[in-house]
């Protein structure tokens, strides 16, 4: 059953990361000065903002549940959407053709904050 939810975790925060980065970028590489892009993790969810502009940026990602929480940054192919996305995961793809990793706080334990750096490309 743990298992099932540490899936279910990393599926519910893929799913907000991929939309974030399918619909949010654009063209400016860092031009101007941008507030780190925060992730807050619960047992019951995340939460995010709506956009990441492309370039260079600070990503926090914020543990306040009480499991190991995960979170990656995941750029779509054209076409596939993040229901897509979530759809090949749960069918036991690995790794959906096309995406592209663009890595991401990784694994945090409960209580713990990390942060990283990650150049966000525009689209």
């Amino acid at each position: 059953m743990r298992k099932t939810m540490d899936l279910h975790s990393a599926i519910r925060v893929l799913m907000i990361l991929l939309s974030l980065v399918s619909c949010g970028c654009h063209s400016k590489l860092g031009r101007e000065r941008t507030a780190p892009f925060k992730i807050v993790a619960t047992d019951a969810g995340f939460e995010a903002p709506d956009l990441i502009p492309a370039g260079l940026r600070h990503i926090v990602f914020e543990n306040r549940g009480s499991e190991i929480h995960e979170a990656m940054l995941v750029k779509l192919p054209d076409g596939m959407t993040p229901t897509d996305y979530v759809a090949a995961v749960k069918a036991g793809s690995l790794f959906p053709k096309g995406a592209q990793d663009y890595s991401g706080p990784g694994l945090t334990s409960p209580g713990e904050t990390v942060e990283v750096w990650v150049k966000v490309d525009p689209g």
